[in-house]
């Protein structure tokens, strides 16, 4: 549950301060790459190819998502308060 709070925090926090969105998924997905080195290193743990397969596609796909633009439609809406 603290993690879920955590990642609404920090995208609420990079919406207000105008920061790529993309940028803070980028930093959580980059959890999984030093948790890994940490493993290996404290505990000797290996990883499989399978395993290290799918780190890069995850890695990659979230690198993909913040590179992209938004769309114009996104760019265009206006929220008015009554």
């Amino acid at each position: 549950m603290a993690v879920f709070k955590c990642m609404a925090v920090a995208f609420s926090i990079a919406g207000r301060i105008n920061i790529n969105s993309g940028v803070i998924a980028s930093l959580f997905t980059s959890v999984i790459m030093f948790t890994t080195l940490i493993f290996r290193v404290v505990y000797g743990e290996l990883i499989s190819f399978k395993q290290a397969v799918v780190m890069m596609v995850i890695t990659a796909g979230v690198v993909c998502i913040s590179l992209g633009k938004p769309s114009s439609k996104a760019e265009a809406v206006e929220i008015v308060d009554y």
